[in-house]
């Protein structure tokens, strides 16, 4: 069975890392602003949203987060670059697997 959660749309940019190398996102920093923007949206707190480490700070780049809802359930939340500077948009799914 699939829960249904609302879509939501966020945009910010996190600070971009990289002295040498391919350029990533502090992934800190977008866990941070991903979960004031989602708890803000959907007027609820989470316990927090956990992204990859290492994103390489590139337009048109794609990966998922995982948003912890206030009962502990996860959801998926996609996350896509909108520039090489760290903007993103952010979506969470209709269609979520059922709860872990």
């Amino acid at each position: 069975m699939r829960r249904r959660a609302t879509a939501l749309l966020a945009l910010a940019g996190p600070t971009v890392l990289g002295a040498c190398g391919e350029r990533t996102l502090d992934d800190r920093e977008l866990e941070s602003t991903l979960k004031q923007q989602l708890d803000s949206s959907a007027g609820v707190t989470s316990q927090g949203v956990v992204c990859p480490d290492d994103v390489v700070a590139e337009r048109g780049r794609r990966f998922e987060c995982t948003l912890v809802a206030p009962n502990g359930d996860q959801v998926r939340v996609d996350v896509r670059l909108t520039n090489s500077e760290g903007g993103f948009s952010a979506n969470v799914p209709r269609e979520q697997p059922d709860a872990r």
